[in-house]
């Protein structure tokens, strides 16, 4: 489970930029999550509120936000998808193919994928 491994930059990150602007308290910490980015959002905020504990984020709100994943074909259309038709299990082993097998809704085109693999520190609200 390499959510902890993350959460444990997530919030060494937080409290660093908090402690930068003066801040005694982090409230609220808001991340985007791709799809495909291979972190289960449970069990990440999980970790990031175990790992907050006896810090300055201790009790923070934590907010994730799960992003779709996003492709584009080369005539230039992007496409979001939500649900995937395989396992999650399985979608590990076949992230480097999963390209290949989708296809832009418009235009039948093959994709790239553009979005969805992210793990973004997107907001720290502190006092």
């Amino acid at each position: 489970m390499h959510e902890f491994s993350v959460a444990t930059d997530i919030i060494e990150n937080a409290i660093e930029e908090a402690k930068k602007h003066n801040a005694t308290r982090i409230k609220e910490i808001t991340l985007e999550i791709g799809k495909l980015a291979m972190i289960n959002p449970d069990q990440m905020k999980f970790a990031l509120e175990l790992l907050s504990g006896e810090t300055i984020a201790e009790g923070a709100d934590i907010i994730l936000k799960v992003l779709p994943l996003r492709v584009k074909c080369a005539k230039k259309h992007i496409n979001e998808i939500d649900e995937l038709d395989i396992e999650r299990d399985d979608l590990y082993a076949r992230l480097y193919t999963i390209a290949n097998e989708l296809r832009c809704r418009e235009c039948n085109g093959k994709v790239k994928i553009i979005g969805g693999r992210e793990c973004t520190l997107k907001r720290i609200v502190a006092e």
